[in-house]
């Protein structure tokens, strides 16, 4: 059966720290269920696929803080 996977996108706070984008980019992916993090530092945004029935939107949310 084919993974469903749904994507999100997030405002991110501190796209001027890179260190703290990095730290919170390789949680995201470390996270089970999900399988791309695009980091956008010009918008200042996090694009995350992921398969929903592994990782909640509030478990995520909660990675990034």
């Amino acid at each position: 059966m084919a993974e469903t996977l749904a994507t999100s996108i997030f405002s991110i706070e501190g796209a001027d720290q890179p260190g703290r984008i990095e730290r919170m980019r390789k949680a995201l992916e470390a996270m089970p269920g999900v399988r791309a993090v695009e980091i956008n530092y010009i918008l200042d945004t996090a694009r995350v696929r992921y398969d929903p029935n592994k990782a909640s939107l509030a478990s995520i949310k909660a990675t990034m803080k």
